[in-house]
């Protein structure tokens, strides 16, 4: 019997590698999916960075917000601050832009009533003016919020203790140029940095209110000297114009 064993072709590719070309091929789909994932990975790291920033800031602006709010609902008045508002007063703000000026009753000791019988707050208030200006060097630009007050913190009692004489409130009032000070008859300092006006403008007011205020901190404030709608807006960093908004309405005091 005869065998015949023909057209058998071993192949000896099995023991062949990659050719150059193939790993250039692979070298390159490589390359491209880690600078996608890597780019990907980067832009997820920014937006959280950006979104922490935005929520630090947010809350640095609304407890800005808050203390305002609160020391208008100390007041019996909201009037403009500046060289226009009537009635009651005149106030000129020597280095900045006015945005309000509060009147606020001294608080009752627990008597509540003078020898006379008469209460202590329709005789005797402060004056708290509110207005932007210049940041200083190191603060955040490219403004800055600042407090005025004729009377120093602790806020004077009744009967005239930390403030004896506390300059009438009706009368006219000139804000010195910004200056953190803290002496026997006025309180100023600055409430908050890093705020400017937003690429929108300026807000608008409803109406029966007239707008006050500029750089970055607007109030409208009502006729009826009442009401207050506080506008703040913030910069999200010193290397960008995006700005953030707070607002609040605000009522003072019945009495």
């Amino acid at each position: 019997m005869n065998f015949y064993i023909k057209n058998i072709k071993f192949n000896d590719d099995v023991n062949k590698g990659f050719t150059l070309i193939e790993v250039l091929v692979a070298t390159i789909i490589m390359a491209i999916v880690v600078a996608l994932a890597g780019t990907a990975f980067v832009g997820i790291l920014k937006q959280n960075r950006k979104a922490e920033l935005e929520s630090e800031r947010r809350s640095n602006l609304n407890r800005a917000l808050n203390y305002v709010a609160n020391e208008i609902r100390m007041a019996k008045t909201v009037v403009a601050a500046d060289s226009t508002a009537s009635p009651p007063t005149t106030t000129t703000i020597t280095s900045g832009t006015g945005v309000m000026r509060l009147i606020i009753p001294v608080p009752n000791p627990a008597s509540g009533v003078d020898a006379s019988g008469t209460k202590f707050y329709n005789n005797r208030s402060y004056t708290v003016v509110y207005y932007t200006s210049g940041s200083w060097t190191g603060w955040d630009s490219p403004n800055s919020i600042w407090r005025y007050s004729n009377a120093r913190n602790p806020l004077p009692d009744a009967t005239g203790t930390n403030n004896p004489n506390p300059s009438s409130s009706s009368a006219a009032l000139t804000v010195p140029s910004p200056s953190p000070t803290s002496g026997t008859d006025v309180d100023h300092n600055f409430l908050v940095d890093g705020i400017q006006d937003p690429s929108s403008g300026a807000p608008t007011c409803p109406s029966g209110s007239t707008l006050r205020g500029g750089s970055g901190f607007y109030a409208c404030i009502y006729t009826n000297t009442k009401q207050v709608d506080l506008y703040l807006y913030g910069n999200l960093s010193n290397t960008t114009n995006e700005t953030i908004e707070v607002k609040t309405t605000v009522f003072t005091r019945s009495n």
